[in-house]
């Protein structure tokens, strides 16, 4: 029995021996490895890369992205050629400045300053989508959608009180659309589809104003 506890106590202080991790934590060394937690530090990437070994591009694919960007430019130059045959803006142009009757009117008004170009036609586009309600048939529920999408975009939709309507009134009819002394309206008889309206009398335009002064 004597003989038994000896081995077994010989046998356990051979492991203890043993055992490095045991050890050095008796013995209180660390080790000298980093921490498993610890974010080792790399050598960064080497630059430039070897562009000899970068794949080579398809040559269809530029060729044919280049014809596309080049006629995107001739179309773009056409269009600069309407508008430049359009300076009195009669036809294709005057579509385009839906809002702007308004729009310039405010910023005259106000001598270009305390409200963005942005902001002044936005007003414009609410106002003439008010007008088409009555005068055009745009939908009662088109119309909704473009007052929340302007909300939606935190745009004004209310004349700035510091102006009068009348002044505003006045500036109207420095448009380049109006003809023969009328105001001209870029009018939506629906969504993305608009024509021009000069039939719109000043007592109608001016009771408006004051509608969205209010």
């Amino acid at each position: 029995m004597k003989k038994f506890k000896l081995y077994f106590v010989i046998s356990v202080a051979l492991s203890i021996a043993s055992c490095g991790t045991v050890k050095e934590g008796f013995s209180n060394n660390k080790k000298n490895n980093s921490d498993e937690f610890l974010v080792e530090k790399k050598s960064p990437l080497v630059m430039p890369p070897e562009y000899n070994e970068l794949p080579t591009p398809n040559e269809s694919k530029v060729e044919k992205e280049t014809n596309n960007i080049k006629t995107l430019i001739s179309k773009s130059s056409n269009d600069d050629t309407k508008d430049n045959l359009d300076e009195k803006e009669s036809n294709i142009r005057a579509h385009l400045n839906f809002g702007h009757t308004l729009g310039h009117a405010i910023e005259s008004s106000l001598n270009y300053k305390g409200i963005s170009h942005g902001e002044a036609v936005s007003i414009g586009m609410l106002f003439a989508s008010a007008i088409s309600v009555e005068k055009s048939g745009l939908k009662i529920d088109e119309f909704n959608l473009i007052e929340n999408t302007l909300a939606n975009f935190s745009l004004p939709a209310r004349i700035p009180p510091s102006i009068t309507c009348a002044k505003i009134l006045q500036n109207m009819a420095y448009d380049k659309k109006n003809k023969q002394g009328k105001i001209n309206f870029v009018l939506l008889t629906s969504i993305g589809s608009c024509s021009l309206n000069d039939h719109i009398s000043d007592r109608y335009i001016l009771g408006l104003l004051k509608t969205f002064q209010s």
